[in-house]
């Protein structure tokens, strides 16, 4: 075992090395240097799923209902997601963070694209000023928080509420109201995706999308807002930008599992530079980037990204602080993309 392990630690200073090479190359050297100058350069593989407190989320069948990667997409005969399910499952990511060069990434699928040039890239889309920009949907609409003081709610299950002022909706018109103080124009829908309910979720709420965008074919960004279940040690909080805010975290998805979605990459060019946005405004707010897998109906938008704002171990006054502090990041990418 002591052998392997310094097998992998050699695997893994090895492929810093050949990784910071190419962003040499690509980038300059000058111009890595000096970011290297503010930085500190880290890789490092990680764990399987559940061996680790930060990445409990990812671990096997949650006794919490919600867990959103507990429940990975099947392949129908159509080719369109069947009703979701938890499931178990014990797999390995790779953490790449070249600190202050890339955004910090969790890599849980094969495909190892070329992140600096996919980093430079811009994204393809144009945002109407004058238009619907940006869609807030929830596919787990009943998701809660922990209870706290006046944010007590009655159940319908563990950490999860039919009150919208006490769920994740409620999160979501934080959410709304911040980019619109910043210019945007929001849809916000408010609707149940996993009530009566919980099997076919994405379904129902991927029929809701491609309405909204069928109303709005101005629409590019799809915000599918949540928050993340742990049965304990997953209180995610981050005070740095002046009160305790909810951690956030961005999934993106390339439908490896077996879902056409074509389009994966363009998702992540705008998720990789809100990420960076992000840890070079609020250093430790972000948990890393996360690369599924799955597909979650990503394919609907060439802007469409899950947002896991937060645990079920936050409070909601927590998860509505890092909604602002995630609007002020995106919005600060996202103004350079109106037109």
């Amino acid at each position: 075992m002591r052998y392997q392990s310094l097998w992998w630690k050699s695997g893994a200073v090895l492929l810093a090395l050949c990784l910071l090479a190419k962003l040499l190359a690509d980038i300059g050297i000058s111009e890595a240097l000096k970011r290297l100058a503010n930085s500190s350069l880290l890789m490092s593989f990680a764990m399987p799923y559940g061996t680790d407190k930060e990445e409990a989320w990812l671990a096997g069948e949650s006794s919490v209902p919600g867990s959103l990667l507990s429940l990975p997409e099947t392949k129908a005969a159509s080719g369109t997601p069947e009703d979701e399910e938890e499931t178990g499952g014990q797999h390995g990511g790779l953490i790449i963070s070249l600190k202050g060069i890339l955004p910090e990434i969790n890599n849980y699928t094969s495909y190892q694209p070329d992140w600096s040039a996919l980093f430079r890239e811009r994204w393809s889309s144009v945002l109407k000023k004058d238009q619907p920009q940006i869609l807030i949907i929830h596919t787990h609409s009943c998701e809660a928080y922990t209870p706290s003081g006046d944010d007590a709610y009655e159940e319908s299950d563990p950490y999860r509420t039919l009150d919208k002022s006490r769920s994740v909706i409620r999160v979501g018109d934080e959410l709304a109201r911040a980019f619109e103080d910043r210019g945007f124009i929001v849809v916000h829908d408010r609707e149940y995706y996993d009530y009566p309910g919980y099997s076919g979720s994405y379904t129902r709420s991927l029929a809701a999308v491609e309405s909204w965008l069928e109303k709005y074919p101005s629409i590019k960004v799809v915000i599918d807002l949540h928050r993340d279940a742990l049965e304990s040690g997953g209180k995610t909080c981050y005070s740095g930008g002046g009160a305790d805010a909810a951690q956030v975290m961005l999934l993106i998805t390339t439908g490896e599992a077996g879902l056409h979605h074509p389009s994966w990459k363009e998702n992540l060019k705008l998720a990789l530079e809100i990420q960076m946005e992000m840890e070079q405004r609020y250093d430790g707010f972000a948990r890393p980037l996360c690369l599924s897998k799955e597909r979650y109906n990503e394919q609907a938008a060439p802007g469409y990204m899950l947002l896991e704002v937060g645990t079920n171990l936050n409070t909601l006054k927590e998860a509505l602080e890092g909604a602002r502090l995630f609007a002020e990041c995106a919005s600060n990418v996202l103004k350079d993309y109106v037109q």
